[in-house]
């Protein structure tokens, strides 16, 4: 009697624990069709869709928060510029850049050695493209280069080359969607800093290299680029100040 009594029991432990399995196994199976990822039953679990939550922390404008970050974005959009290398008719490397002065003079992170391979260097700037001659390069792999086209809206720079650990800033950079230039924006966190740098935290590292970091008051704080360990980080002023400064009393 007791030997049947374990085997029964035994039985019902094997069935429950397969119930579980299969049902988990079902849930895990459905959560990746994508017609069932906004069932209810989803929902009450607390599961939310991969597509949801890429769509949440790759959002290209995060300006929607509050005013001043629109306000911010709106202020700086046409002093981001997106700077091509070209090697004959192949682009060889693209990113951002940050115009510097009103006369055309933009900064971005190329190294000498990577402008010197290139044949050509294009600016995309407000829907027209221009092409850039190089100024001056230094030991940060940050350039210097300078359009002909006048009036250009330079960004104003933060005097404060110390911003405290945790500060918010946006992010604001361009990319090129169909012969017109786009702007991206998403907030970055100084999660910690050196001498020279800010290392950021933000949802993406994608596109990022180039774009400026701006405060609340619209004022930029930083350089962004992606150092070889895939950390995000931002040059400070201070460093950009001594370039610009550097090519203003070589002229």
């Amino acid at each position: 009697m007791k030997e049947n009594k374990k085997a029964l029991l035994k039985q019902l432990s094997a069935g429950f624990l397969g119930g579980v399995i299969g049902l988990i196994l079902l849930v895990s199976m459905l959560s990746f069709i994508p017609f069932t990822q906004d069932a209810n039953i989803f929902r009450i679990l607390g599961y939310r869709s991969t597509n949801e939550i890429v769509r949440e922390t790759t959002k290209e404008v995060i300006v929607k928060d509050t005013d001043v970050w629109k306000d911010v974005f709106e202020r700086n959009k046409n002093s981001i510029v997106l700077v091509q290398l070209f090697k004959g008719k192949a682009l060889i490397f693209q990113n951002s850049g940050v115009v510097m002065t009103d006369d055309g003079v933009i900064i971005s992170p190329l190294s000498k050695n990577l402008v010197n391979s290139a044949d050509q260097i294009q600016v995309f700037s407000e829907q027209k493209f221009l092409t850039a001659k190089w100024l001056l390069s230094d030991d940060n792999n940050l350039s210097l280069l300078q359009v002909s086209q006048p009036d250009f809206k330079s960004v104003q720079l933060s005097s404060e080359t110390n911003i405290p650990i945790a500060q918010m800033g946006l992010i604001l950079g361009s990319d090129l969607k169909i012969n017109q230039i786009s702007y991206f924006a998403q907030h970055g966190l100084v999660k910690s800093k050196d001498s020279v740098v800010y290392f950021l935290d933000t949802a993406s590292k994608d596109r990022v290299i180039g774009s400026g970091i701006f405060d609340t008051s619209g004022k930029l704080f930083g350089l962004v680029n992606v150092n070889r360990s895939g950390q995000v980080f931002a040059y400070n002023t201070q460093i950009l100040q001594n370039l610009l400064d550097r090519y203003i009393s070589s002229k």
